[in-house]
């Protein structure tokens, strides 16, 4: 579920001590979106403005365009 990927994400960056400091603006903003994710399937009467909804689908985005690359990735080294 998406509420376990956003804890195991927060707990990674918390587990990595030393962090490149140019990553970090790029974590905390995936950080921030998988919060707001969590935060409107908790409330749902939650309204988001379309900056923020605009985050969501960006990572939605992401997250199946990295689904798909893993599953090419995992095809090509049995081919390989």
């Amino acid at each position: 579920s998406l509420a376990r990927v956003t804890d195991d994400y927060l707990s990674h960056i918390k587990s990595l001590g030393s962090f490149p400091l140019g990553n970090i603006a790029n974590f905390i903003i995936v950080a921030a979106t998988l919060i707001l994710i969590k935060s409107r399937s908790l409330l749902p009467e939650l309204s988001l403005s379309e900056e923020e909804e605009g985050s969501i689908a960006d990572l939605e985005s992401r997250l199946n365009l990295y689904k798909i690359i893993s599953a090419t990735s995992v095809k090509l080294k049995e081919l390989l």
